[in-house]
């Protein structure tokens, strides 16, 4: 500084004059670029880590934190780095090694989740994200103080030039933002998404360097090489199916703001009969048997139907969550007194996907709603006979505001006198994966007047006195309005009589699963678990798989 009080910082175009305008406007557009594709890449994110660890907000959360850190930890080395060399050939060297990072993504995803998943739901999404995006967060942190060290050749107008360049980068996190959630991944892949954002950044690297120097020489050959090799390697083969010896084979993928989607055929669960199924990304979510009356081939469906045991001729019927609509479509076909079918799922895709490849109609008394199923029951003043829960993501998990108190409660509220709630969840009776099925059957306890628990036995030699209660299954919990309980023997005597003289057809079964209720004190209360409500949900910490 002199005693003027003016100080000149070293700039790429001289010391104490700004950036000649071309340059300016280079360094400009590198910072819009950085911004919208730091964004972009953060909210793909969580489609790269959402098949193996669910869409909670400990994955949110981990992205955040690793994302944070690398930008810290990158805005501290590029301010370093930038004083020592303050050139725009060093500037697109960074931005060009951040383009390389962000294609390896898509690369290196897949292996790194699949491996990692043994973590669990807590840390298991941390280990990943780090693994995965510290480096591109590190590298892109980096450009900001480069950009600003290049442009920001006075302090008198530091300020200024700060103020701009926060402002082109924000603009672009802003852009990359929009873009990605509303835009890129409704048309694309996520893996074309990354490739575009790691593309343009190595077109901004480039942009910024003298194409005079040898440095762009060195810069475009090594970049070419780099990112053909990174676009040719086979993209990485996902696990269709968690029997890993089961053939199959897609008919159709469709990613979708909400699941990425795969159509499969393959060997029945149950037999030998050609079935396809429905998966959000490794996880059978329904599925069919290849020949007439495409029958469900995910027998799970089945316990739907115990509902009938509780209200013998429901007239009105809703159902949260469709997937390949199996449930609807078998209510509808079995019981001719249903007069309305109410269907609620979230993702159109999946409601498209069951009419062309599931055997799926909207006939008769079947309206299909694309809404959340909570906030179709908020805009809702109809009441229903029987609620139908089946609603998952992609792993089994439940989304959090559809497992609490509140939403049980507004539940009932749509329920008739004698209406009856009937949800499926994944969770084990007993041991280290029964939380779920603890805390359900708490929530349930607190809002209906009965509560009955039915989990679902593989086959008709098992008995409740001998399952395996630590291993992870279909569990159906079912709430009426009140009243007294029904024993268990006369609900086993309805479920055999309704069989037999064919008011609930025999292919369900009904006649083995009304026997299979568990006392209402076994397993008795879990210490330590609570029903989710809204202000208190852990429920995405539970193990159930």
């Amino acid at each position: 500084m002199n005693g003027t009080g003016n100080a000149s910082l070293e700039a790429g175009s001289g010391p104490g004059k700004p950036p000649a305008g071309r340059l300016g406007a280079k360094i400009g557009l590198v910072a819009v670029l950085s911004g919208a594709v730091l964004m972009g890449l953060e909210v793909s994110g969580s489609r790269v880590l959402s098949p193996h660890f669910g869409g909670s907000i400990y994955v949110w959360g981990a992205l955040l934190t690793v994302f944070l850190a690398g930008l810290a930890a990158g805005y501290y080395a590029g301010g370093r780095i930038a004083d020592r060399h303050p050139r725009p050939d060093a500037l697109g060297f960074i931005a060009g090694a951040a383009g390389i990072a962000v294609l390896s993504v898509p690369v290196m995803g897949e292996p790194v989740c699949a491996g990692l998943a043994g973590a669990g739901p807590r840390w298991g999404p941390l280990a990943a994200a780090a693994a995965l995006f510290l480096v591109p967060g590190f590298l892109m942190g980096m450009v900001s103080p480069f950009c600003f060290r290049l442009y920001a050749s006075d302090l008198r107008t530091a300020g200024s030039a700060a103020g701009k360049l926060y402002m082109l980068s924000t603009v672009g996190s802003l852009c990359g933002t929009f873009a990605a959630t509303f835009l890129l991944i409704r048309v694309f892949s996520t893996q074309s998404v990354m490739t575009l954002f790691g593309l343009s950044m190595i077109a901004a690297g480039a942009v910024v360097m003298n194409k005079k120097s040898p440095s762009f020489a060195i810069y475009a050959a090594s970049a070419a090489v780099l990112a053909t090799v990174i676009l040719t390697f086979p993209k990485p083969v996902i696990s269709l199916s968690e029997d890993k010896s089961e053939a199959s084979y897609v008919i159709e993928e469709v990613e979708t703001p909400y699941h990425r989607i795969f159509v499969v055929e393959g060997e029945s669960l149950y037999g030998f009969d050609a079935a396809r199924y429905l998966q959000f990304d490794k996880y059978k979510e329904s599925g069919i048997i290849l020949k007439e009356p495409y029958d469900s081939a995910t027998k799970y469906t089945d316990l739907f139907h115990l509902a009938l045991l509780f209200n013998e001729r429901p007239e009105n019927v809703l159902f949260l969550g469709g997937g390949g609509m199996m449930g609807p479509r078998m209510f509808a076909d079995s019981y001719p007194f249903i007069r309305r079918l109410d269907v609620v799922e979230i993702d159109p895709a999946v409601v498209d996907i069951a009419e062309r490849h599931f055997y799926f109609r909207k006939t008769g008394p079947i309206e299909v709603h694309t809404s959340d199923g909570r906030v179709f029951l908020q805009g809702t003043d109809r009441t229903y006979d029987v609620v139908v829960l089946d609603i998952f993501s992609a792993g089994g998990r439940i989304p959090f505001h559809m497992t609490t108190v509140e939403f049980l409660s507004l539940v009932r509220e749509r329920l008739s006198p004698s209406g009856v709630c009937v949800m499926n969840v994944i969770s084990s009776v007993e041991g280290a994966k029964s939380k779920v099925f603890a805390g359900m059957r708490m929530a349930f306890e607190r809002v209906f007047g009965q509560t009955y628990s039915f989990p679902r036995l593989y086959h008709r030699i098992q008995t409740l006195k001998e399952f395996d209660r630590d291993v992870s299954r279909n569990v159906f919990l079912a709430g009426t309005m009140g009243g007294e309980r029904i024993p268990a023997a006369r609900l086993a005597d309805l479920g055999g009589q309704m069989t037999r003289d064919g008011r609930i057809p025999s292919k369900f079964e009904i006649d083995m699963h009304s026997r299979n209720l568990l006392p209402p004190d076994d397993p008795p209360h879990a210490e330590g678990i609570e029903a989710p409500t809204d202000e208190f949900n852990p429920i995405e910490l539970w193990k159930f798989w």
